[in-house]
């Protein structure tokens, strides 16, 4: 390697926060191409981990070095949410059986590029999902070497719900909510409004109700759109009159 690649390679090189993926598209804004950036890993500067993904020598990007990648290029809503986040963000430890995966959230359209679900899709699930907006409910929470958007807790929750019955049963699901006592009660009214799943409004508004959660009687129901007729969630349950649901009886 030349003295001149040489230095440019350690010039990039401090622009990768540590334990991150680089793409080939990222490294080429930097006047990086990809037969070059082939002879970096030769030389042992790059570590090549999929066809147009690297990191640095001798670093391992997880999920969450992935992910800065991708929100910083690509999709800068995708976001560990529902369950994994509950726990990963906010601390409500869960022992959920049917949770094996990071449980990821995109908006419809958005397309994961190839190198992540060859690295990372064995251990995730990628929900391509519009029931809410992209734009409500996400904030930067800074970790040791970057940033990412994550969801606020009151997205994250209705990210769970949103996963019932497929991914986390209705049980799993209400012993979740039964440990949020406090939410920001606006945002979460907002992200209800907004909400384009009847599914999820119905079970918050049902769980929070029979888990006795104060902050339910302090959103204004009128405005939230709940639909209409019966909806049944699961092969059998009881009826909660009050939201139109046939789940499995809680508590």
């Amino acid at each position: 390697m030349n003295i001149q690649n040489s230095k440019k390679i350690k010039q990039l090189l401090k622009q990768i926060p540590a334990n991150t993926v680089v793409t080939s598209r990222q490294l080429a804004t930097m006047g990086i191409s990809r037969m070059l950036a082939a002879e970096y890993v030769k030389s042992g500067w790059l570590n090549r981990i999929a066809p147009g993904a690297y990191t640095r020598l001798n670093e391992v990007a997880d999920i969450m070095g992935a992910l800065f990648a991708l929100q910083a290029e690509l999709i800068p809503t995708i976001h560990i949410g529902a369950a994994s986040a509950l726990s990963l963000y906010y601390g409500k430890l869960h022992y959920v059986k049917s949770e094996n995966r990071t449980q990821l959230f995109t908006p419809l359209g958005k397309k994961v590029p190839t190198w992540f679900t060859k690295v990372y899709g064995d251990n995730t699930d990628i929900n391509y999902s519009d029931f809410l907006p992209a734009d409500i409910g996400l904030e930067t929470k800074k970790g040791e070497n970057f940033k990412l958007q994550v969801p606020s807790m009151e997205r994250a929750l209705l990210e769970l719900l949103y996963l019932v019955p497929k991914k986390i049963t209705v049980s799993e699901a209400f012993a979740i909510t039964e440990t949020i006592i406090s939410v920001k009660t606006a945002l979460l009214q907002e992200l209800l409004e907004k909400c384009s799943s009847i599914k999820v409004k119905r079970l918050l508004l049902c769980f929070a109700e029979t888990a006795g959660l104060q902050w339910s009687n302090v959103l204004d129901k009128s405005n939230i759109d709940l639909g209409s007729g019966i909806r049944k969630i699961g092969k059998e349950g009881v009826l909660y009159p009050k939201y139109n649901l046939v789940i499995p009886k809680l508590g």
